[in-house]
């Protein structure tokens, strides 16, 4: 018997605990959250009334079902050459170690934007956005980035004040020259009318300036007064991974050789993996997350036999730029797609992926009634 840990409840931990369930090893599962919460859901709370708890899966149930020890603390360090883990003040050693950590909201050293911004990396995160707008009135609402994941949030945000027939005005504030970084240009393009129709300002080459309060100024010169600021300006490694001493993406990801390995018996998967693709780190992706986690802790126990491992080859099946106002992009199977389909697709694959039977009902149930918040 061995002792394997995984640092990580989320798709790719979840996708490796299952692989190791009755392997006779002893399996510990470490997350600082009690919860594995269902991420690309989390904008639909804002602006389609989605409940967060639907969006949970409670972490203590699924290890035992999946006859594993979950350790409820934030890892702290890893000691790779002394096989150890430091969490919530307790050590912990190992045989192998599956590091699937993920991401978190990145700041870029401005502490004061992280004070004055609400982020999205949790469920709890979704609910406390959703408490701000319903308790209090803003004449601004400031995404803070133009990736994927500000895009439906200030979709979803347009989307609830008209509902509520509320004025406010939604800025989608990015430094760079345009929204959607590497994407292609039409699709930059689809994204961009479709934010002008909805009345979603988007200012490029821009960024937040000074915080004061609720009053934001931007490297314009602008000033929004009384604001809800909004966080999701990019993503970073948790701080564990940014203290081992070992090569890294840019973005801190963890680069790993063709068997996901890191070393001998330490294995990587998800957003904290850093697999080559010409040359760059594979985009982040829930598909990936989830065959990497598989693959990975197949591998391990490869290893714990003697056996030849096998080498991850990533499937992509492709990726939607969902807005919320139904008309969204993306790019499925290796088909451009545009308008109502790519929506329906991915919430068919959001229900396809969330756990429980339960939570999967009630979601549809809300999106059949039009998702009125």
């Amino acid at each position: 018997m061995k002792k394997i840990c995984v640092i990580g409840a989320g798709f790719a931990g979840l996708a490796a605990a299952k692989k190791f369930s009755g392997s006779g090893n002893e399996i510990f599962l470490f997350d600082k959250k009690s919860s594995s919460d269902f991420l690309p859901m989390l904008p639909d709370v804002i602006g389609r009334g989605i409940d967060p708890k639907l969006l949970t899966a409670n972490i203590s149930e699924l290890s035992r079902k999946l006859k594993c020890h979950f350790i409820n603390a934030e890892v702290n360090s890893v000691d790779i050459p002394a096989r150890r883990i430091e969490a919530g003040g307790r050590h912990f050693d190992y045989d192998y170690l599956l590091i699937c950590a993920g991401s978190e909201s990145a700041y870029y050293g401005r502490q004061d934007l992280m004070a004055a911004s609400r982020k999205l990396d949790s469920a709890a995160d979704a609910d406390v956005i959703r408490k701000a707008l319903d308790e209090k009135r803003f004449a601004n609402y400031v995404v803070c980035g133009g990736g994927y994941t500000g895009i439906e949030v200030a979709t979803n945000l347009r989307r609830l004040l008209d509902l509520r027939k509320e004025k406010g005005d939604v800025t989608i504030v990015e430094r760079a020259p345009s929204i959607l970084g590497p994407l292609p240009a039409w699709m930059k393009e689809y994204a961009a009318k479709n934010l002008r129709d909805m009345r979603i300002e988007v200012a490029t080459e821009t960024f937040i300036d000074a915080v004061d309060g609720e009053s934001l100024k931007l490297s314009s010169g602008k000033v929004l007064e009384n604001s809800l600021f909004i966080w999701t300006a990019g993503v970073k490694t948790p701080s564990f991974v940014d203290l081992l001493s070992v090569e890294k993406s840019p973005q801190g990801r963890l680069k790993v050789d063709e068997f996901l390995r890191l070393f001998e018996n330490v294995f990587v998967a998800g957003d904290c993996a850093c697999f080559s693709a010409g040359g760059l780190c594979l985009r982040m992706g829930i598909q990936f997350s989830i065959s990497q986690g598989s693959l990975a802790a197949a591998n391990i126990l490869r290893a714990i036999c003697g056996r030849r491992l096998r080498a991850w080859k990533p499937y992509d099946p492709g990726y939607v730029i969902p807005m919320a106002n139904n008309i969204s992009c993306g790019n499925v199977m290796g088909v451009n797609m545009r308008g109502v389909a790519p929506t329906f697709l991915h919430y068919f694959m959001c229900l396809y992926r969330t756990a429980g039977f339960r939570n999967r009902a009630a979601i549809a149930m809300k999106l059949l009634k039009g998702g009125r918040p």
